[in-house]
């Protein structure tokens, strides 16, 4: 139950269970919002993934949660369908957002290798040298990297199982984007 929150989307979208919406005066952070010709989510949300109710009617409040618990078949199908309709990469975002990483590793790679103007003695370091440094510590595995490693991810491709592979997957990109940068040269 909440009033204009967002947080009603993340609480349906991740429990696949409704929200029940109170009608409360919106907050308008841009009050030139209606010349826009898109309806926000905020508000076109409200209705698809729960119920609104205006305070005057909250006598109603129980009616409506039973309605809502007794349609939570219907309310879960629906939220999925929107989950999948308004949100990008849906339990592939790891996948996606390790290669946006190991992009922009190595676009910070080649600015640093282009000529510039000297840096201070103590410049930034080079993230893929953060990246290695820090993996370089791991190199004598104790029991509690076993257990984290061995832990399973949730809805990714089903070769990838636990962190460890994903890890292994990770750091095979990251080879062979250093292999294509040798190639290159």
């Amino acid at each position: 139950i909440t009033d204009w929150s967002s947080i009603a989307q993340e609480f349906s979208y991740a429990t696949k269970k409704p929200s029940l919406f109170i009608n409360t005066p919106m907050k308008i952070l841009n009050p030139e919002w209606e010349e826009i010709p898109i309806i926000p989510l905020d508000i076109s949300l409200r209705d698809q993934i729960g119920l609104s109710v205006d305070p005057g009617d909250l006598d109603q409040l129980a009616d409506l949660v039973a309605g809502l618990l007794a349609d939570k078949a219907g309310y879960e199908d629906r939220i999925s369908r929107l989950v999948s309709r308004n949100i990008f990469d849906v339990g592939d975002g790891a996948r996606a957002g390790g290669a946006y990483i190991i992009q922009a590793l190595e676009n910070k790679r080649q600015e640093r290798a282009q000529p510039s103007a000297p840096e201070e003695e103590e410049g930034p370091r080079d993230p893929l040298a953060e990246v290695q440094a820090r993996l370089a510590h791991l190199s004598d595995p104790s029991p509690r990297l076993d257990k984290l490693l061995d832990q399973p991810l949730e809805d990714l491709d089903p070769d990838i199982r636990t962190h460890g592979q994903y890890l292994v997957w990770l750091i095979d990109q990251l080879q062979e984007q250093s292999g294509q940068e040798e190639e290159t040269k």
